[in-house]
């Protein structure tokens, strides 16, 4: 009986322990992370669709963290149209006048695009703002992701509710809905396409939707992507806006 007890033991040490789950927030965190740089310098362009409409932006862009950004538009039509971000500041320059944008202007589209002001240049972790619920799971291209339930009513929160599928291999985000506080769904957001560039999976082409308005979609594309290199701090500067 003692042997049969030891060997019994033994088999059951040979089991592996199940991982202790990770909860909505640190997932999140993981996914945050996985995209996260220092500093980025990159060049992109919006490919706009409104109905039957379709126009290209193209631009250049810098940013250190979550706390600086500058883009500068170089195609014919927006030549010399710059943001500057620092902290929650943000700052537009076009036909030599700055104009400072703040509270309810920061969710107008960029450049008549899908994308708001928030959305580009977003100075917090998602993860510092909002409460973060895992709903679920559900399979996307064939891959597994989490469903993260986001909910905030802090002021500085871009939306009320968000829901994110973050991809549990890698934890890539794959897909992205935006709601109004009442629960109506306002923009999608899917990820494309992605980069390996030193050792983080990056996204390099995003679609956006905006599910108010019939036919209305943005491609994001980044190119020349390159992170954690050293940017000059005139870059971020008032005077650089003007140049």
């Amino acid at each position: 009986m003692r042997n049969f007890l030891l060997f019994f033991f033994f088999l059951f040490c040979l089991i592996p322990v199940r991982a202790a789950e990770l909860t909505g927030l640190e997932i999140l965190k993981k996914s945050e992370d996985n995209v996260y740089a220092e500093t980025m310098v990159y060049t992109g362009e919006f490919i706009i669709n409104k109905g039957d409409r379709s126009f290209v932006k193209n631009f250049k862009g810098w940013a250190v963290g979550d706390e600086k950004a500058f883009v500068e538009f170089t195609n014919r039509e927006d030549f010399g149209v710059r943001y500057l971000k620092i902290e929650n500041e943000l700052w537009i320059a076009e036909e030599g006048d700055v104009i400072k944008i703040s509270g309810h202007l920061l969710k107008r589209s960029i450049m008549g695009s899908d994308f708001s002001f928030e959305d580009m240049m977003e100075s917090h972790k998602l993860s510092e703002i909002y409460e973060v619920t895992l709903s679920g799971e559900e399979k996307i291209r064939d891959e597994m992701c989490y469903i993260l339930e986001l909910e905030s009513d802090k002021e500085d929160a871009p939306y009320a509710k968000q829901k994110i599928w973050v991809e549990k291999e890698d934890f890539l985000p794959y897909k992205y809905e935006y709601y109004a506080l009442s629960g109506r769904l306002m923009k999608s957001a899917e990820v494309l396409e992605t980069r390996k560039i030193k050792g983080k999976n990056y996204p390099v082409k995003v679609k956006m939707t905006d599910e108010l308005r019939k036919g209305s979609t943005t491609m994001l594309e980044l190119k020349d992507l390159e992170l954690n290199v050293k940017i000059p701090e005139e870059i971020f500067s008032r005077k650089n806006l003007l140049k």
